[in-house]
């Protein structure tokens, strides 16, 4: 009903009639660009979001992972995501003082271990159990309606290529926040991201993943502005990212598994994957920096 009385305002909408005032057009992209830009209430928001997300991983996701490891339990992935989905909704299981009406989680928390990894935005918790090994694990939360993204690798007893991989996944890491800067195009992470590692560490380009996050704020994941090798928009001050850096399935040969200690988990993975994320705010001039890492 709403488009026939729409068509009759506007009679040059009809398909075929280009050109004519009327015309139905695709503003998702430059609505995505000027959202994208969070004015003070919606910054404050955001900053408050990622403070939250990262209080929560914190006192919440890792330490109950470092629990189970030192009790030596058995666990399984999505039983430990379902604890961490419960203080989501009532923050005051860690003293976290914020309303819980104001809070909600981005997704349900993901964590992996045992060798079987996603890094895509895609990737689901499993109903394995925890294994004392390489753990991925990821949360969002959404403070307000604003949402902040983090993500960290844990290594337990890694063989020393697991152990190289990770500083050069830091150093990546670091490269790409360099070039989030006012003015550049959002394709300069990306590039930045593959400068760096074929200068440093040219063994891990292929197992990079082709998008390294995406602008985020009321929604999680802006599909109009990622930072992939083809995004021409520049970023502009007070957009929000969420830059996620990982190699994903990185083999370990029989080699490298000697070289881990004795009766490690991780010893005896075959392949492996690591993964980065964090929020990331670009600031009125520079790069955007690690204290522009909320």
């Amino acid at each position: 009903e709403l488009t026939d009385k729409w068509k009759k305002l506007f009679p040059g909408s009809e398909e075929g009639e280009g050109g004519k005032v009327g015309d139905v057009v695709d503003i998702s992209a430059p609505l995505g660009l000027v959202l994208s830009m969070k004015d003070e209430v919606a910054g404050k928001n955001m900053d408050v979001a990622a403070r939250i997300t990262s209080k929560m991983f914190k006192k919440c996701l890792v330490q109950r992972i470092e629990d189970v490891i030192d009790e030596d339990k058995v666990m399984k992935h999505d039983a430990l995501a379902e604890e961490v989905e419960a203080v989501v909704k009532d923050p005051s299981k860690i003293d976290l003082k914020v309303p819980k009406e104001d809070l909600e989680s981005c997704y349900f928390p993901i964590i992996q271990s045992g060798g079987e990894y996603d890094i895509k935005a895609s990737a689901e918790t499993t109903s394995k159990p925890l294994q004392q090994d390489i753990i991925i694990c990821s949360m969002g939360v959404s403070y307000r309606g604003y949402c902040a993204n983090m993500a960290r690798t844990i290594l337990i007893d890694p063989p020393k290529k697991v152990q190289e991989a990770y500083k050069a996944l830091t150093g990546t890491f670091e490269a790409c926040l360099d070039a989030m800067r006012p003015g550049a195009p959002l394709k300069a992470v990306h590039e930045a991201c593959r400068s760096y590692l074929e200068k440093k560490h040219p063994e891990y380009l292929p197992f990079l993943p082709k998008t390294l996050g995406s602008c985020i704020g009321a929604e999680f994941r802006d599909p109009t502005l990622l930072l992939n090798s083809k995004a021409g928009t520049a970023f502009k001050a007070r957009m929000y990212f969420n830059l996620v850096v990982g190699f994903h399935d990185v083999p370990l040969t029989a080699q490298d598994r000697k070289r881990a200690k004795s009766g490690a988990a991780a010893g005896k993975l075959e392949k492996f994957s690591l993964l980065l994320a964090d929020t990331v705010r670009i600031p009125e001039s520079g790069s955007a920096g690690l204290d522009e890492k909320l």
